[in-house]
């Protein structure tokens, strides 16, 4: 009973390490070069093929594919394996360590890795924000009213501004 427990805790551990290294890498690589999505891909997928390697204290490749590793500050005592199961290095035999490897690069595929580099763009949601803001200013009579704000920043998109906000006030019943 005590081992099957404990091994449940350890694969916990561990795939809280991988989850939480997975997304440090791919974050990094996006603020690095945030339009490119080639060498996001590219570099994606070299910095996951080597979490495992690393995680089993093999750095060899780390300088060039992770932008998360630290063991070349070990020295100045800045590396850790803190978030490492039990805080030690990963000793796994080669089909476990190749298992891992696999089932990482086939989660993130290059088609998966295209379509999380296009998840980081927020140019539509910056270019939603700036229309109604810049057609329609937070002033008092859209205050507490979103949906007033969107649909008067939607018309006067098409229509001049000093039209529609005759049309609004009427509508608000402030001119007669």
């Amino acid at each position: 009973m005590l081992g099957t427990q404990d091994k449940t805790n350890y694969i916990k551990m561990l795939v809280s390490g991988v989850r939480t290294r997975v997304r440090m890498e791919l974050q990094n690589l996006k603020t690095i070069k945030s339009n490119d999505s080639n060498y996001f891909v590219t570099r994606s997928s070299q910095a996951l093929a080597n979490i495992i390697p690393c995680f089993s204290n093999d750095h060899s490749k780390c300088s060039k594919a992770s932008t998360v590793c630290q063991h070349h500050m070990s020295s100045i005592g800045k590396y850790s394996v803190k978030h490492l199961p039990y805080g030690q290095h990963l000793h796994l035999s080669n089909t476990e360590s190749s298992h891992l490897k696999d089932t990482i690069s086939s989660t993130f595929d290059t088609e998966t890795l295209q379509y999380v580099s296009n998840l980081y763009n927020t140019n539509r949601c910056e270019s939603l924000h700036s229309t109604i803001f810049n057609y329609a200013p937070k002033f008092t009579c859209w205050k507490r009213n979103f949906s007033g704000l969107c649909h008067s920043a939607t018309i006067l998109e098409h229509l001049e501004k000093a039209e529609l906000e005759k049309t609004a006030w009427k509508r608000l019943s402030v001119l007669k």
